[in-house]
């Protein structure tokens, strides 16, 4: 379990901030009163109900830990207190947002991405459209959904878990009061079956604003698109990608398929064992601890780093 910082030094600033006519980016940011010059933007999983405080635990824990100085988390657009989609989004779609964020706060400086579940494919597209991203970071997430697990994947392409979603979306969106949820209880949980898991994502969604429900559905037909289920042919990276994640991740799958390995020349990977894709959340101090270990390594200029247990370089 991840511990909650509390930390006088950080300190966080919360703005919306238009990044195109008629589109506003939620955003907190996290800085360290007396440090500065390491920055990373953390872009947050959870499809279309989530929102940035999702990441803000570990990215606290982040900057405790003197691997960042200042974190940018921004709800994605479709999430949170974000403009809604008004199409159907691709995942270069969404990177440009990110970019034009970037842009809209003068970021000049070179800085870190990192992406969590469904923020991983967006951060590897960014890192290819700016050449401000010097290194990515793929918590519990990868360039592709291809390797979704039997029969999961199965149910999707016969159309069974696209049409029971889209059921369960309009029978329990905006149901109760409009709420912005606080993600940071459920690194607080302890071993949540995915029965609750689920019951805590139909809650969500009842609070989520009835109008909200065509974004939601965009968002939601856009992560189904096999067109959409992986990052752009042309995103190659020459920059450090560290990806963290389970043995287990029965979303993103475990293994770096071959075909992504070599469009990415310094690959690192760390495995955590025994992990399936929601302990990204509950055993976090076990994802970002190895982030933070092998972040630290590529700033020392070891590219060699050794085989330690479940550690991997490519």
């Amino acid at each position: 379990m991840l511990r909650r910082v509390e930390n006088p030094d950080i300190r966080e600033t919360v703005e919306d901030v238009e990044i195109a006519p008629d589109v506003v980016l939620h955003v907190a940011t996290l800085r360290h009163a007396r440090r500065e010059g390491r920055t990373a933007l953390y872009v947050h999983g959870s499809g279309t109900v989530g929102n940035h405080t999702i990441v803000e635990r570990p990215s606290r824990w982040l900057i405790d830990q003197d691997v960042y100085d200042t974190v940018i988390m921004p709800d994605r657009r479709g999430c949170g207190a974000s403009s809604p989609w008004t199409r159907k989004p691709t995942i270069r779609d969404q990177a440009r947002d990110m970019k034009m964020l970037l842009d809209a706060l003068d970021v000049e400086e070179q800085l870190d991405v990192l992406g969590l579940s469904t923020g991983g494919p967006i951060a590897l597209t960014l890192a290819y459209l700016d050449d401000r991203i010097q290194l990515v970071g793929l918590m519990s997430s990868s360039p592709t959904l291809e390797q979704i697990a039997w029969p999961w994947n199965w149910l999707i392409n016969i159309g069974l878990v696209p049409a029971a979603m889209k059921l369960m979306y309009r029978r329990e969106i905006g149901k109760e009061e409009p709420e912005y949820i606080d993600y940071d209880f459920m690194y607080d949980w302890e071993n949540p079956t995915r029965k609750e898991r689920w019951e805590h994502f139909k809650e969500v969604l009842r609070h989520t604003p009835e109008e909200r429900l065509d974004s939601v559905m965009y968002e939601f037909n856009a992560t189904l698109d096999p067109a959409n289920a992986e990052i752009p042919e042309e995103v190659r990276l020459d920059i450090p990608v560290l990806q963290v994640i389970g043995t287990e991740d029965e979303t993103w799958g475990s293994e770096m398929p071959e075909k992504y390995r070599k469009r990415f020349s310094h690959l690192r990977r760390r495995q955590i064992p025994e992990a399936d894709h929601g302990d990204a959340i509950t055993r976090s101090d076990e994802f970002h601890r190895a982030f933070a270990e092998v972040v630290k390594l590529e700033r020392e200029g070891n590219h060699m780093i050794p085989a330690l247990g479940k550690l991997r370089a490519y």
